[in-house]
C-alpha cells in the first residue's frame, strides 16, 4: 500500500484540501479558462476587423436573439423526422445555433451575411408556416426584435434590409 491512498481514504478528501477550497479552485480555473477563451477570440477578432468592425455587434445581437423566449422553435435546425417535407420545401434550412457558431468562429467576412442569414431563417419560417401558426408568430415575434436590435446597433444594414423588404 502506499502511503498517499491510506490518506486520501482517511481524510475522505482529495489532496487534503476543503470542498469549498476546491470549489473556489476550479471557479478561478475557469474563470481563467474562460477569459483566456474571450482573449483568443478577441486576438481573431482583431486580425479580422480590416474585413468588417461591426463583427462583435453581430455577436451580441445573436446572443441577445436568443435570450427571447420566443426563440425556441429556431434554435435548432428543423427535425427531418417530424417534419419530413420541411426540407423538400426549403432551400436553405438555417438555425440560431449554426448562426451563433459562425459569429464565435468569426466565418462571416461582413454584417451583410450575418444578417442574410437572419433574413433567411425568418423568411424560411414564414414560407414554410401557416400565419395563424405558434411558431409563425413566434418569428414574427423575433423578427420585430431583429430589426429593432438592428436598426440602433447596425443602421447601415437595418437600411440595407428594409430597402430589400421593399424591392420584393
Amino acid at each position: 500500500r502506499s502511503s498517499r491512498s491510506s490518506k486520501s481514504t482517511r481524510s475522505g478528501r482529495s489532496g487534503g484540501r476543503s470542498k469549498a477550497a476546491r470549489r473556489a479552485s476550479n471557479k478561478a480555473e475557469a474563470e481563467a479558462e474562460s477569459e483566456e477563451t474571450r482573449k483568443d477570440r478577441s486576438n481573431r477578432r482583431s486580425l479580422k476587423r480590416g474585413i468588417d468592425q461591426n463583427l462583435e455587434v453581430c455577436e451580441a445581437l445573436i446572443s441577445d436573439l436568443l435570450k427571447i423566449p420566443e426563440s425556441a422553435d429556431f434554435i435548432d435546425l428543423v427535425d427531418k423526422k417530424k417534419v419530413p417535407d420541411y426540407y423538400d420545401l426549403i432551400e436553405r434550412p438555417i438555425c440560431l445555433s449554426q448562426i451563433k457558431e459562425k459569429t464565435l468562429y468569426l466565418q462571416y467576412e461582413s454584417c451583410e451575411e450575418f444578417v442574410e442569414d437572419i433574413v433567411i431563417l425568418l423568411e424560411n419560417c414564414f414560407n414554410y408556416n401557416l400565419e395563424q401558426s405558434e411558431v409563425y408568430e413566434n418569428g414574427r415575434v423575433l423578427e420585430t426584435s431583429f430589426m429593432s436590435m438592428l436598426k440602433s446597433r447596425l443602421p447601415t444594414s437595418y437600411r440595407t434590409v428594409t430597402k430589400n423588404k421593399t424591392r420584393k
